[in-house]
């Protein structure tokens, strides 16, 4: 299905010299970038659609967890190479260089 994306004249630009560098066409290396990064866009806007969901639905997120549960937490989204999202990014803390925390209002989440 043919898609047209406007692109900057520097993008343009650094498309062109990169399929004249390398013999192949500029459509190939539009479909690598989409295909590289369309999971990971998905993911993310899942993510997102998940924390706003929660938000909505009136429930309360456990106040009194134990450490270990953050640590859980951090390291299956690590594993999926994901940052986790919480409104208790203290619970995180000390696990920055290991994991990317996303900060997200405790509205999210039903604790307002």
């Amino acid at each position: 299905m043919p898609l047209s994306v406007p692109l900057t004249e520097d993008e343009e630009a650094r498309l062109a010299a990169l399929a004249a560098r390398t013999g192949r066409s500029k459509t190939f290396y539009v479909r690598q970038a989409i295909q590289a990064h369309l999971e990971e866009l998905e993911e993310l806007y899942w993510a997102d659609e998940a924390v706003r969901e929660w938000g909505t639905s009136g429930r309360v997120s456990h106040e009194h967890r134990t450490p270990d549960a953050d640590l859980t937490i951090a390291a299956s989204a690590a594993t999926e190479g994901l940052p986790p999202f919480t409104s208790n990014p203290g619970g995180f803390r000390g696990l920055a260089t290991l994991v990317d925390i996303v900060a997200v209002p405790a509205s999210y989440n039903g604790d307002s």
